[in-house]
C-alpha cells in the first residue's frame, strides 16, 4: 500500500474511532407523571365554575384500543360518583333550608327523593363528560384517562327540572298541601344554590392542568 493510501486508511480509522467515542445519545424521556393523576378523582375549582375531574386506569393489554376504551369508560364512571355525592349534597341543602317542604319522620321517602334527583341528574348530563387527557405509564404499561365535566346552565336547569319532577311524585317525602309553594320558590332556592355552589360540594382545590390547555383557576375556594 502507498504511502498516500496508508494516510487516508488512518483518517478513516481515526473519524470512525472518534463517532464511536462521542458522547452517547440520550434516550428520550418518558413523559412526567401528570397531577391530574395525583389528584385524581374529585370536584374541583374552575375559573368561573365546578370542574368535575374523573381518572380512570386499565392495566396493559396486547389490543390497544380495548385498553383506551375500558380506561375512559372507567374515567367517565369515576365522573358519575363524584357529580352523584354533590348532587346529593345540593339536595340536603334544598331540604335543610325548605324543611317545612318535607315530612321529617319520613326518613327512606326522604332518600328515595334524593336518590331519584340525583340518578336523573347524573344520567342526563354525564353524556357531556369529555376525556381531556391520556397518560400511559412506561413502567408498567397501564393507561390512565381523565375525564372532564364543568358545572354549566344546563346541568342546573336538569336539577331544578328533577327537583319538581320529585316534588310533584314523591308524596311520600313532601308533604302534598306544600308543593305548590315549594315549586313556586324552587326558582329562587336553585339560583341561591349556584352562588353557594363551592360551599355546598364541598370544593377547595384548584384543577390541575391537563391535555395541553391548563385549566384557569381563582385558586381555593372559600
Amino acid at each position: 500500500m502507498k504511502t498516500k493510501d496508508y494516510a487516508i486508511a488512518a483518517l478513516l480509522g481515526a473519524s470512525l474511532l472518534a463517532g464511536c467515542g462521542g458522547a452517547p445519545v440520550k434516550k428520550a424521556e418518558a413523559p412526567a407523571q401528570p397531577a391530574w393523576i395525583v389528584k385524581g378523582t374529585g370536584a374541583y375549582s374552575g375559573e368561573a365554575e365546578t370542574i368535575f375531574y374523573g381518572v380512570g386506569i386499565a392495566n396493559a393489554m396486547p389490543d390497544i384500543s380495548l385498553q383506551r376504551k375500558m380506561a375512559d369508560e372507567r374515567a367517565r364512571e369515576e365522573i358519575a360518583v363524584t357529580l352523584k355525592i354533590s348532587i346529593k349534597s345540593m339536595i340536603k341543602d334544598y331540604q335543610d333550608h325548605h324543611v317545612d317542604y318535607f315530612n321529617a319522620a319520613d326518613t327512606a321517602g326522604s332518600d328515595e327523593f334524593s336518590s331519584h334527583v340525583s340518578k336523573s341528574v347524573v344520567d342526563a348530563e354525564l353524556v357531556d363528560s369529555k376525556i381531556i387527557d391520556h397518560w400511559s405509564d412506561p413502567d408498567t404499561g397501564a393507561l390512565y384517562s381523565l375525564a372532564r365535566m364543568d358545572t354549566t346552565s344546563q346541568l342546573y336547569d336538569q336539577y331544578k327540572e328533577s327537583l319538581k319532577e320529585a316534588l310533584r311524585e314523591q308524596n311520600g317525602a313532601v308533604l302534598k298541601a306544600r308543593t305548590d309553594e315549594a315549586l313556586k320558590d324552587l326558582d329562587t332556592a336553585v339560583q341561591d344554590q349556584r352562588s353557594r355552589e363551592k360551599q355546598i360540594m364541598g370544593v377547595t382545590e384548584a384543577a390541575p392542568a391537563a391535555g395541553g390547555a391548563p385549566v384557569a383557576a381563582t385558586g381555593t375556594a372559600q
